[in-house]
């Protein structure tokens, strides 16, 4: 949890979400188009659920300097995860 309150570590390809847990935190947040609306969602479930890691190399990520996570809106980052720290009760103080 501390970890992802830090940083989004969750590679969207690669997660599988059980539909009902959707009616309980709601679906992406549009507000965030391309600047956080999975880490938004992840840190909604979280409240929610238990996440769980396979350890097998699921995802290659190509990573090239058009990527659109690229041109994230930094500030829009940082508000997500003050909400998400809020959520746990967690003082965000990030340097």
């Amino acid at each position: 949890m501390e970890a992802l309150i830090r940083s989004n570590i969750i590679v969207c390809s690669t997660v599988m979400v059980k539909r009902e847990l959707f009616s309980q935190v709601g679906l992406f947040d549009d507000n965030y188009r391309y600047n956080g609306e999975d880490y938004d969602m992840w840190l909604r479930l979280l409240t929610c659920c238990n996440f769980g890691c396979i350890p097998q190399v699921l995802l290659h990520y190509r990573w090239h300097g058009a990527n659109m996570s690229r041109f994230m809106d930094q500030s829009m980052i940082r508000s997500i995860q003050i909400e998400g720290a809020k959520r746990f009760g967690r003082d965000f103080n990030h340097g």
